[in-house]
């Protein structure tokens, strides 16, 4: 039988503030089909996604060895990532669209001739946004490309030097990382205002800390180093409580 996640904790979702109602529907409704046998749901779900992850990673193995086996590989930059991650049933939820690690981490595998090295591993937060730049700089592309073409300025800083050197945590983006979430109910779009970021659900990561504004106003924090799985809020904890005024000083800045 599938091992369940090491992330699964038995009522995870009590102390959330994050109304996840589309994720605890689905989740509810797998429980149901398996006679309310909550274990049971996720080991049939959780074996559907593996298999499905399993597919897509012996694809990628088979464009992997075709590009390894011409010319091209000692002068082509791969780049393996994701849009969003995905809810296993950690804090009683199935899908995407959550302000938690397990919905916003994606896999972030850029293979560079020349610059990177097999096998490292940078530990700095960034978000998808630098993907541009780092291709751009990558490639040695001078031109000002940092425009759309309303003339508002994009987002996002190259990755090149923690490619270079994973250890560094010198590079001209911030030392945080913020995501934002889509307010959906029953799958519609329920953004009040879609240009207001706090009609969103709001991710800032920094260091080893995690904090989440709920659209609405509610709040979590978390502390990676101690709690990687985000199983307690500390939110309303004394001891964290410079770290949290940090992160939402630096969310507001942000906008």
């Amino acid at each position: 039988m599938i091992q369940l996640p090491p992330g699964y904790k038995d009522d995870d979702s009590a102390d959330t503030a994050f109304p996840a109602i589309c994720q605890h529907e689905e989740f509810d409704l797998a429980t149901e089909s398996y006679g309310n046998n909550k274990t049971l749901a996720m080991q049939h779900f959780l074996q559907g996604y593996l298999a499905a992850i399993a597919s897509m990673d012996e694809q990628v193995g088979v464009v992997m060895e075709a590009l390894n086996n011409t010319a091209l590989k000692d002068n082509t930059i791969v780049v393996f990532t994701s849009d969003h991650g995905f809810q296993i049933g950690e804090k009683d939820s199935f899908g995407k669209d959550a302000p938690w690690q397990k919905s916003l981490g994606v896999p972030l595998v850029i293979r560079a001739p020349g610059v990177t090295t097999k096998g490292t591993k940078p530990m700095h937060a960034v978000t998808t946004l630098n993907i541009y730049p780092t291709l751009k700089d990558l490639c040695g592309i001078k031109n000002w490309t940092n425009t759309t073409a309303s003339g508002n300025l994009l987002e996002g800083f190259s990755l090149k030097p923690f490619l270079k050197t994973p250890s560094s945590h010198a590079w001209n983006g911030p030392s945080y990382a913020i995501s934002e979430v889509m307010v959906y109910t029953d799958g519609q779009d329920k953004r009040k205002h879609p240009l207001d970021p706090y009609s969103y659900h709001l991710s800032i990561i920094k260091d080893d800390m995690h904090y989440i504004r709920v659209e609405g106003g509610g709040e979590e924090l978390y502390d990676l180093s101690s709690d990687p799985y985000e199983w307690i809020n500390i939110v309303n904890n004394s001891y964290p409580s410079s770290k949290k005024k940090e992160l939402k000083k630096l969310l507001t800045a942000h906008f």
